[in-house]
């Protein structure tokens, strides 16, 4: 089991739980059973609340899932062949990903159930008045986050700023200003303490 980010915590999962719980050397269920384990304490680590725990057990129920499904997974690929797309393919996988990671930081980012659970039911209300992605207020945050989506994707072909460097002079000087401007507007400059300072 290994992990590509929060490297020297997952580390530690791996060497003080999951192979003393037996690892992966034991039957399916069982390392279900272990693998789910780890993620439930996982969320218990940054904190003894009951969001924090389910927040963990989402993450260990997406894991064993995507490895009990992959058959079903593997033929629906077939049957679409939609790998006949790679942009395609690749966009479902990331589409699926993030909002699965995405509903499970609400409880993450809760204060307590109540909260967690009033998000839900409203992302899941079938009014439009109520259906968060109808908010004014969220649409500079898909903005964004479309806008970081496109840098992404341009840096699969080089560096930004190997290509910015290569403009005339009056381009790149726009471009500065620009993000000049764009950070002023919407830049945070009050003090905020970042989220994992208390963990």
């Amino acid at each position: 089991m290994t992990y590509r980010w929060h490297i020297s915590l997952s580390t530690w999962f791996r060497d003080y739980i999951h192979i003393p719980l037996g690892g992966n050397q034991v039957p399916a269920l069982r390392w279900y059973f272990n693998l789910f384990i780890v993620f439930l304490i996982s969320g218990l680590w940054h904190g003894a609340n009951w969001t924090f725990l389910i927040w963990g057990a989402l993450h260990g129920l997406y894991f064993i899932l995507s490895i009990e499904l992959t058959p079903i997974r593997e033929a629906i690929t077939k049957f679409t062949q939609i790998e006949r797309i790679p942009w395609l393919h690749e966009f479902v996988q990331i589409f699926t990903t993030f909002h699965l990671v995405t509903f499970a930081w609400i409880f993450f980012r809760a204060n307590n159930l109540s909260e967690a659970f009033y998000i839900v039911r409203k992302i899941f209300t079938l009014s439009s008045l109520e259906l968060p992605y109808f908010k004014h207020e969220l649409l500079v945050p898909l903005m964004l986050i479309l806008l970081m989506e496109i840098v992404h994707l341009s840096q699969r072909n080089g560096s930004i700023r190997e290509r910015i460097n290569q403009q005339p002079t009056w381009i790149r000087w726009a471009i500065y200003y620009a993000i000049i401007i764009f950070i002023l507007f919407f830049g945070v400059f009050e003090n905020q303490q970042f989220i994992y300072f208390q963990f």
